[in-house]
């Protein structure tokens, strides 16, 4: 008999416990478990599985154990979604990850927290690589906070994601990443194969972007005829009045987008330009959701 829901909190428990009756898994793992790296050798079991939620963070699980966890996830041919919160996995760790998700063939919705674990330039294009092989995903969300991926390295990724042309909703948060302009018309460039996405959310907090890249953004996804809500984040970035006013003027050709959400709080943006763009963006004929916040 199949069981619907189950949650450990202890690796033993679940090594002990697993079966393949498992439906929806809850994993919270999140202090340092001995013997973590053979974790990706219970998921043998659990040929049911359609919902994951693991918690790894504060574990080091190493390049063995990264590679093992996706060769084990792979083996949950029945896996839809999947949401693994890591650090301390180093630049390799994250494509290790994904190359065993190849073989999900159902996995359709995924959401990887990766947070300050000394991701470069080539773990975010190794990653972006193997993610855009995953032709089954449609729906990703990526937390990449506080890694140094620069403007190559959100390129590449970029790139390896818009290889899939399924996706219906991106979100990448790539705070504190070094990325500047040049890496912002990396970012919009890369995913120009996208031409699917429905909802995209991108976060660039605390990132070098000047007035270029705000103008780079707004020029980036207007051909995106299928786009109907954006979420852009450009907190603590050198925007300035000019960057905000070349955004709502791109933005305007968005005809299709139906909700608008920015956050612009410490852009360098005076009281006059805060208050005349409202009426840039007027025009979006379609626009029912708006939220500026500066």
């Amino acid at each position: 008999m199949l069981q619907q829901n189950q949650k450990f909190n202890c690796l033993q428990s679940f090594i002990q416990y697993c079966s393949q009756n498992i439906v929806n898994l809850e994993l919270q793992l999140s202090k340092r478990n001995q013997g973590i790296i053979y974790l990706g050798n219970s998921f043998a079991n659990c040929t049911n599985l359609s919902f994951l939620n693991l918690n790894l963070f504060d574990n080091d699980i190493s390049s063995k154990g990264m590679i093992g966890l996706g060769i084990g996830l792979g083996n949950c041919l029945n896996l839809i979604t999947l949401q693994i919160d890591l650090n301390y996995i180093g630049d390799q760790g994250p494509s290790y990850l994904c190359q065993g998700l190849r073989n999900t063939k159902t996995l359709t919705n995924l959401e990887l927290h990766i947070a300050s674990s000394n991701i470069l330039q080539k773990g975010a294009s190794d990653l972006g690589n193997e993610l855009g092989k995953c032709l089954s995903i449609k729906n990703v969300q990526l937390y990449l906070r506080s890694n140094d991926i620069g403007p190559q390295g959100v390129s590449d990724l970029c790139f390896g994601l818009g290889q899939n042309i399924n996706l219906n909703n991106l979100t990448l948060s790539l705070s504190q990443n070094n990325i500047n302009d040049q890496g912002v018309l990396g970012l919009c460039n890369g995913l120009q194969g996208n031409v699917n996405l429905i909802n995209l959310n991108i976060i660039l907090n605390e990132n070098q972007i000047s007035q270029i890249g705000a103008l780079r953004i707004g020029e980036g996804f207007k051909n995106f005829k299928n786009l109907k809500s954006m979420q852009i984040d450009l907190r603590d970035n050198n925007i300035g009045n000019q960057g905000i006013y070349d955004l709502g003027r791109e933005l305007r050709k968005y005809q299709n987008l139906q909700s608008l959400e920015l956050l612009l709080n410490r852009t360098k943006i005076g009281a006059q330009a805060k208050k005349k763009f409202p009426s840039i963006i007027h025009k979006m004929q379609k626009l029912v959701n708006k939220k500026l916040i500066y």
